[in-house]
């Protein structure tokens, strides 16, 4: 099947997403190369960003992509602050970190499983803010990554901002009126502040959230879970849906539509999402 076939109705949800990975893929090993012949320039946002990824693929070639996430944010951004925390130091990592000349500090964390996303979600809430010293982090994923420059637009106003995990529009508005919206982490914006408090909420909640569970997926936890402490949620910012929606495109089950978005997004997570926004198809 062609990346064509992701418009064609008979085709499952997953199996949209799979031709969309695999678009994303090639687009990737493709344009690797001329990111790495790049010279960069200090990023405006380098004392207040911190770009974070993390890296536990089963097959170790997998980082070829992550490398190109980070690469293609600093192309947008400009050279930032970046951070990779690994369960292993790779060859392909080590030669990485290498080429950036001390541009990438890479942080090994034991406790990361190799294709287990929970064990990164209890990193992300139990220790996120050792990770970096700017008064932000961008996490960055390889389906998730900046594809303009507008930043600016969206740091210092909020806390936690990643895409919204509600579906339709009218639905959003009532999500934001009662402020039980969830917003998705794997390519969010998220102060140092925010993160040294879900970890704090962390040691009261563990006893009551199970390991591995939905509360326990760290941007339910920091957008939910933590919010049913009602100090916490009052003295964090999260963006409303129709911010949110500007910061990140997201990756429903099946195609969106991108003209129901007003404005420039600034990045996107997900394959099918990338796949809309870096190939431009008619919809």
């Amino acid at each position: 099947m062609q990346e064509s076939d992701i418009l064609n109705p008979s085709l499952t949800h997953l199996q949209r997403r799979q031709i969309a990975k695999e678009w994303l893929r090639r687009f990737q090993r493709e344009k690797l190369p001329e990111l790495r012949r790049e010279i960069l320039h200090k990023s405006r946002f380098y004392d207040d960003v911190t770009i974070v990824a993390y890296s536990f693929p089963k097959d170790a070639h997998d980082f070829d992509f992550i490398e190109f996430a980070i690469r293609y944010s600093w192309q947008w951004l400009g050279k930032l602050k970046t951070v990779i925390i690994a369960d292993r130091m790779t060859e392909r990592l080590e030669k990485f970190k290498v080429s950036t000349q001390g541009g990438v500090d890479v942080q090994i964390e034991p406790s990361l499983i190799p294709g287990d996303i929970m064990s990164m979600s209890s990193d992300c809430i139990e220790r996120l803010y050792r990770r970096f010293n700017t008064p932000y982090c961008l996490i960055v994923q390889d389906d998730g990554f900046p594809l303009n420059r507008n930043l600016g637009d969206f740091l210092g106003k909020y806390d936690f901002i990643g895409a919204p995990t509600c579906r339709d529009v009218p639905a959003q508005y009532l999500v934001d009126i009662f402020r039980c919206s969830c917003l998705n982490g794997g390519f969010s914006l998220r102060s140092k502040k925010i993160c040294e408090a879900v970890s704090e909420q962390w040691r009261f909640f563990k006893h009551f959230v199970r390991i591995g569970s939905e509360a326990h997926a760290e941007d339910v936890f920091y957008t939910k879970t933590a919010c049913l402490n009602l100090s916490y949620r009052i003295r964090f910012r999260f963006a409303p849906c129709k911010v949110a929606r500007l910061f990140s495109m997201p990756d429903f089950d099946g195609v969106v539509d991108i003209r129901s978005f007003r404005g420039t997004v600034f990045g996107s997570h997900g394959h099918t999402a990338m796949w809309q926004m870096l190939s431009s198809p008619t919809i």
